[in-house]
């Protein structure tokens, strides 16, 4: 149609649900933006790509940063990733937020949570619904090979027991 299109810039803010990227969104909006502990104005300044709206306001140094849980594979090609944070967490762990974030005081759901992630490495809608693919496949497409970019890889229990040297490691 001859319609051309702004390539923009995005930094990503990356992990599997429940790792530990609300976290790391705070971190990343008090080191680029200096700002005080709104959630509603984190959400701003590091959207989550898969509930944002409207236009991106909040960018550094020409770049947004912004969340997802998609494995790297399955992010629109027309989004040009200038970097990554990828923050991973013990399988184990994860599992035991995401049971009780998702399934409160419902034994039959969490016994089906745990078959189904233990079958699967995953969930649905997570796995290939909403494009997480699995634990593991979501992991590797971060950090097993070069992306043409920059992806700083960090444990979540890692940022737990030495939190300043890690934030050192993101500010740098």
């Amino acid at each position: 149609t001859g319609e051309t299109f702004k390539v923009t810039d995005f930094l990503w803010v990356a992990s599997y649900p429940k790792s530990g990227c609300t976290w790391m969104r705070f971190i990343i909006a008090h080191l680029l933006f200096d700002v005080d502990e709104s959630k509603s104005l984190i959400r701003a300044m590091v959207p989550n790509m898969h509930d944002w709206e409207g236009p991106l306001d909040y960018s550094w140094q020409g770049a947004h940063p912004v969340k997802t849980h998609l494995a790297y594979q399955n992010l629109p090609s027309r989004m040009h990733s200038r970097r990554a944070i990828y923050i991973m967490r013990n399988p184990l762990d994860m599992i035991d937020s995401a049971i009780n974030y998702m399934c409160q005081n419902n034994a039959a759901m969490r016994d089906k949570f745990i078959d189904e992630f233990s079958r699967n490495g995953t969930i649905e809608p997570w796995g290939n619904t909403l494009g997480y693919s699995s634990w593991e496949e979501n992991v590797m497409s971060w950090t097993k090979e070069d992306l043409g970019f920059p992806v700083l890889a960090l444990k979540y229990e890692d940022m737990l027991e030495d939190t300043h040297s890690n934030i050192k490691k993101v500010a740098d």
